[in-house]
């Protein structure tokens, strides 16, 4: 066996330097890695019942014989088959009006938006509804996965509309006509 004062002093200086280093640093592992990870967000979706089924487009209301004053309330059904909660949003296209003292003022045509679920009213008008942003519903979050059903009362996606017209709005005695106009329901996440 060699003895260690035989060796080198300038070897036995590097090996005692190396026993010391492997000590105090200690043993260091291989690397392991988390390969093709993705990150997937969960869906935003609204849809609207058209009578048969949950699509992005159904035919609106045809009101006719309105007694302004009185209005005419219709229900409609929303679903949301996304994967997060929605706070609700209503615009509206400008609309033709005809009949009205000022025919292009359409703060006389009111909208009233309830949900059936927790009767909480939204009362708007059409000029509101055409500004940019359009009118938050006042709402709680429209649940995920949440669907109107008609023959199920209070079922979150539920709602009734209501349109009437301020009979102060009205000119002369051939009524009034409020017509090609499109609203809109929108969406976005809950936070």
């Amino acid at each position: 066996m060699l003895s260690i004062h035989k060796i080198n002093p300038m070897f036995r200086a590097v090996g005692t330097v190396g026993a010391v280093a492997a000590l105090v640093g200690g043993i260091t592992s291989n690397d392991v890695t988390l390969t093709a990870n993705t990150i997937n967000s969960a869906t935003a979706s609204l849809k609207v019942f058209d009578g048969s089924t949950y699509t992005t487009t159904s035919t609106g209301f045809t009101v006719t014989n309105l007694v302004p004053g009185t209005g005419v309330t219709n229900p409609f059904f929303l679903e949301n088959d996304g994967g997060v909660a929605l706070n609700l949003s209503v615009k509206s296209t400008i609309p033709t009006l005809a009949g009205f003292i000022n025919n292009n003022d359409l703060s006389g045509v009111k909208v009233t938006i309830t949900d059936d679920n927790t009767s909480q009213a939204t009362v708007t008008n059409l000029a509101a509804l055409t500004g940019v942003n359009g009118v938050p519903l006042t709402d709680t979050p429209f649940p995920a996965g949440a669907t109107g059903n008609g023959g199920v009362p209070n079922t979150d996606g539920n709602f009734h509309l209501k349109f009437d017209i301020d009979p102060a709005a009205v000119s002369g005695s051939s009524g009034a006509t409020v017509s090609a106009f499109t609203l809109t329901f929108s969406g976005d996440q809950a936070l």
